[in-house]
């Protein structure tokens, strides 16, 4: 378990670092990345030429005798839910990189990026059952509040067997009523939650990111190696130059990429793998040019499967 004084030294040397990103990465595309989803009501204005009968405000009329037209803006203001995994599989690392520090500065450079622009921002945490859940508020001190809760959940992670991802998506979809952003921040190796997915896809913009090991892509050359399974605590010998095993290791963790991304694909979900040996800042970059160019991906949405 992390100590509390860790924790707050851990978050403050984030917060750091995650402050100067967001100013760099999100000024002034904020809004063209993380669009509204709805209308709300702007003004009532005199009736021109051209404008639509449907919006004329009768009530009005009966009051002045003059036409007016109700007129509409995009919704300002978004709810952003992180979901976040933490199951013991987020501790895997090796000599310099670890898997849940990718998941926390994710979770921090995308909650101080909504709450600099005063949306709302709540997460749900998750292991074989859902560990924690934070309402959508305002607020940069409420992100923080749930940063420092997320990592002490890691902190304790080591004793959580299996992750039930269907689960924390089948709560986002109850609690988040009004359409918002939905980001999953998990390696993906749980079971069974593709009808969940698409039930919050259907109504929300989901964005899917896998977090990988660099050796999940490369079993590295050494010699007698042993594989342990941080959920399950199983452990196996391999000999780590055999090149039936790295073909066999490779094959596998390839099938899981593909079979997330056609699950993704199915549901209407964003989706983008990143691995710890890579740069996060460029990886993230690159990531929020391609979602600003190519708009949000919700023309997916009328593929999504009936369950």
């Amino acid at each position: 378990m992390i100590e509390t004084s860790e924790i707050h030294k851990y978050i403050w040397h984030l917060n750091l670092t995650v402050n100067r990103l967001v100013e760099e990465m999100f000024a002034g595309n904020y809004r063209a990345i993380f669009k509204g989803f709805g209308l709300e009501f702007a003004e009532i204005r005199e009736y021109m030429d051209g404008d639509d009968t449907r919006m004329i405000d009768w009530n009005v009329f009966a009051r002045t005798g003059q036409l007016h037209s109700k007129t509409f803006q995009e919704e300002r203001e978004l709810a952003m839910v992180i979901i976040a995994d933490c199951s013991a599989s987020m501790l895997e690392a090796n000599m310099s990189n670890r898997k849940f520090d990718l998941q926390l500065f994710l979770f921090a450079l995308f909650g101080a990026a909504a709450a600099m622009h005063n949306d709302r921002v709540g997460s749900i945490f998750y292991h074989q059952d859902v560990a924690e859940f934070f309402p959508p508020r305002k607020g940069r001190k409420y992100v923080m509040q749930q940063l420092t809760s997320l990592t002490a959940q890691l902190g304790r992670a080591y004793d959580n067997r299996g992750s039930n991802l269907g689960q924390a998506l089948g709560l986002a979809a109850q609690r988040m009523r009004k359409r918002g952003i939905c980001i999953i921040l998990s390696d993906f190796l749980s079971l069974d939650y593709e009808k969940e997915l698409a039930i919050l896809a259907h109504r929300h913009d989901v964005i899917a990111i896998r977090l990988g090991m660099e050796f999940h892509n490369r079993f590295p050359s050494v010699g007698l190696s042993r594989l342990s399974d941080y959920e399950s605590q199983e452990s196996h010998f391999f000999w780590g130059h055999s090149a039936d095993l790295k073909n066999r290791y490779k094959d596998y963790w390839q099938r899981q990429e593909e079979q997330w991304q056609r699950i993704c694909h199915r549901c209407g979900v964003d989706s983008y793998s990143i691995f710890t040996n890579e740069n996060m800042v460029q990886k993230i970059y690159e990531y929020l040019w391609m979602r600003r160019k190519n708009g949000r991906n919700h023309h997916h949405v009328r593929n999504v499967r009936r369950f």
